[in-house]
């Protein structure tokens, strides 16, 4: 199995507790900075298709989505709390030189 590591993102865009909505091809991912550690998932929420990057971090490591307010883990990509019942994908993350770098496996990559 190959694996393919993308660059998406400095370390130092992505703000402190916050988030940060970036592209690989038409395909959004949110890159999310907890306490210092980062994480992604897919930007889109999976109740209603808004933006995660948008959303609120709550309760250490909970993304609050701005439309209905469901929520979900970003460690893990679990769907926490209602209407949300789907999870999310998360991809690996790697830090180098600064930069982030998520991880596909074949037939994984969105773009």
């Amino acid at each position: 199995m190959s694996e393919e590591w993308k660059r998406i993102a400095a370390v130092a865009d992505v703000p402190s507790d916050g988030t940060l909505q970036c592209w690989i091809g038409d395909h959004a991912i949110c890159v999310f900075n907890v306490a210092g550690k980062i994480y992604t998932t897919d930007d889109a929420c999976t109740h209603g298709e808004a933006s995660l990057a948008d959303g609120f971090i709550i309760n250490g490591s909970e993304i609050e989505c701005p439309y209905h307010q469901g929520r979900f883990d970003v460690v893990t990509g679990k769907a926490t709390g209602a209407p949300c019942r789907t999870d999310l994908r998360i991809y690996p993350v790697k830090i180098v030189d600064g930069s982030v770098f998520i991880r596909f496996k074949d037939g994984e990559n969105p773009a």
